[in-house]
């Protein structure tokens, strides 16, 4: 999972005008950042497993 999966997400052609349109953006944000929290806690579990096994 990269920064690229998370960019699919945000949809350029959503009307944000539209309260259905707010909602369906605001799903895409937290999903994006719900994905973002993930790669972060990933790249963090991987640095502290290899910072582990280099010692």
């Amino acid at each position: 999972m990269t920064k690229e999966n998370c960019n699919k997400w945000r949809n350029p052609f959503t009307d944000s005008r539209s309260t259905a349109g707010k909602r369906v953006a605001k799903m895409k944000t937290m999903k994006k950042v719900k994905c973002l929290q993930i790669v972060a806690v990933f790249q963090i579990m991987t640095y502290v497993i290899s910072d582990a096994f280099f010692e």
